[in-house]
């Protein structure tokens, strides 16, 4: 039997900072900068046997610790590379999630049912408050990136 709480429950970050605490402390001593926020992380490495070597201790806490790493999420990626990083296609998915998470959290507040969040809560009406589109923000960044490269 699996036990866990709600995917987005209110307990959930909470509960996963005391559960992974201790692995902070392993990457830390290990000589590892991890960047976690709840149970999402990144471990910096600087080389590939590195990278292989923390990838190793990760599975082996995990493991010793009861718990299953995502296999899709779970990844060696290196950033110089071409396309290692967030593609269109997984930014687009992260900007839809975030604002239907967002959306959720406006539906309670305002004590509606659901079904209509994408008519009351648009788009435009995230973008008219400030939130940042991650698939724009690479675009921006890409052309930054060439308008500097051609200089």
């Amino acid at each position: 039997m699996k036990e866990g709480t709600p995917q987005g429950g209110v307990i959930s970050p909470l509960l996963a900072n005391i559960c992974l605490n201790p692995l902070d402390h392993l990457m830390s001593h290990s000589g590892y900068e991890m960047v976690r926020y709840a149970d999402d992380m990144v471990i910096l490495c600087h080389s590939a046997e590195a990278a292989e070597t923390a990838m190793a201790a990760l599975r082996e806490w995990s493991a010793q610790a009861g718990l299953e790493l995502h296999p899709q999420k779970t990844r060696i990626v290196d950033i110089g590379q071409p396309k290692a990083h967030f593609s269109a296609g997984v930014l687009v998915e992260l900007d839809g999630w975030t604002r239907m998470r967002l959306r959720s959290i406006l539906r309670t507040r305002a004590a509606k049912g659901r079904g209509l969040d994408h008519h009351r809560w648009p788009d435009s009406y995230f973008t008219s408050i400030g939130l940042f589109n991650l698939e724009e923000a690479q675009k921006l960044e890409l052309m930054s990136l060439r308008v500097a490269a051609n200089f």
